[in-house]
């Protein structure tokens, strides 16, 4: 599967390979060009297999491996969201009510982050 992935985020680059086509009179006929993917698939399943193997767990890899790079960057980009500062003016709803609306800013800040507060 990670190779399959890995051929979607390459290049695809076709080259040309000249085969000759054989026939009795070979005077007229010049080489015809003929497309390949093969070479190409064969390096995108070398560069997978070596990223694989190397022993190397810092983000600096991914200078070697250029397609693998393109997969990361893909995956693993965090999506942004406003979940955690909806949840945090929930909670500090929570804590100011009418009876604490005399509360100081320093006060009101260590009771809504008390991870803060140390």
């Amino acid at each position: 599967m990670f190779l399959t992935e890995a051929a979607k985020f390459a290049e695809i680059v076709l080259l040309p390979v000249t085969v000759a086509e054989p026939t009795l009179s070979r005077f007229f006929k010049f080489p015809s060009q003929q497309m390949s993917v093969q070479p190409v698939e064969n390096a995108i399943e070398l560069e997978a297999l070596q990223y694989l193997q190397n022993p190397d767990e810092t983000l600096n890899i991914f200078e070697r491996y250029p397609t693998i790079r393109k997969m990361f960057i893909k995956y693993n980009t965090p999506l942004p969201s406003s979940a955690p500062v909806e949840r945090l003016f929930s909670y500090s709803g929570m804590i100011l009510t009418p009876k604490r609306r005399r509360t100081n800013d320093e006060t009101f800040e260590e009771l809504v982050l008390p991870e803060r507060s140390n």
